[in-house]
């Protein structure tokens, strides 16, 4: 005889089973798997990989940043699988602006690594100089049959966007320059990347911006900055970065950069994870 509590007591028995059972066995996955359709952008995968698997937060010389495991990173036989794909690839056969700016950003630090393990730089990546003293204009890649250094990425590829939040998702491998994410910057949703970009870095006083108290009754408040608004002020709406801090934080109706925080151009590399040199290992 059918009892129709029967399946009421199977459903509850059914849920009580998952919650004290296959709730501890499931290990939840921590990588973005975002499908790429466009061939062009197949090096996210792997780079996106290599960011979730050897970046983490960290503090370091008094700065709250993200870090990089580089001798872990140099060893991983992904690094070169998604310099291949990258510089096979094709910019052209990008088919939306959203494609274009992943593309571009996302060159642009996972090359700035590539140097830093090409030049198993273990201090930092102003050692790198050349006789015009920039590391950026120094090294060349290969990308779809185009010579480029970090300074045309920066000045010519990226600059097309006049999006100035995109100076704080790209990476100079130092303490001080914007962190690197432990994710690529996808098509899919890079604009809102980009603005939590730019408040993260805004909002962290250790190398972003810094509110300074007044130093005598009566006095205002200063405002004091990273160089990078300094060195990027053309970026800013009327060439006032302030404008663009006050998106993103509360300042005074006139306050504008008083000063500028120290920039460190120490290696943003974990403690004890610096690139392993020739003739170490």
């Amino acid at each position: 005889m059918f009892n129709p509590k029967l399946p009421i007591l199977f459903f509850v028995a059914a849920c009580f089973c998952y919650q004290t059972g296959d709730v501890h066995a499931y290990t939840p996955q921590k990588r973005y798997d975002i499908r790429i359709t466009n061939p062009e952008l197949s090096f996210l995968q792997p780079f996106n990989n290599l960011l979730q698997d050897y970046v983490q937060s960290g503090t370091v010389k008094n700065i709250d940043t993200n870090l990089i495991d580089y001798a872990s990173w140099q060893q991983d036989p992904r690094h070169q699988r998604a310099m291949a794909k990258l510089q096979a690839a094709d910019p052209e056969n990008l088919t939306t602006t959203e494609e274009e700016f992943s593309f571009w950003i996302n060159t642009f630090n996972l090359l700035v690594i590539d140097m830093i393990l090409m030049r198993q730089e273990t201090e930092s990546v102003q050692n790198s100089k050349g006789i015009i003293g920039d590391p950026w204009r120094k090294f060349f890649w290969k990308v779809a049959g185009e010579d480029l250094n970090l300074h045309t990425i920066k000045k010519e590829k990226l600059s097309i966007f006049k999006d100035p939040r995109v100076h704080f998702t790209i990476t100079e491998g130092c303490l001080s320059c914007p962190p690197i994410k432990n994710e690529v910057y996808w098509p899919i949703k890079i604009y809102s990347q980009l603005e939590t970009a730019s408040e993260k870095y805004i909002l962290n006083g250790t190398h972003g911006t810094l509110i300074k108290a007044p130093t005598q009754p009566g006095l205002p408040e200063r405002l004091r900055a990273s160089l990078v608004f300094k060195w990027q002020k053309a970026a800013f709406k009327d060439s006032q970065p302030a404008g663009f801090i006050r998106q993103f934080r509360p300042l005074g109706k006139n306050m504008k950069i008083s000063g500028y925080l120290p920039f460190n151009w120490d290696l943003n590399a974990q403690e004890g994870k610096v690139p392993v040199k020739d003739s170490e290992e």
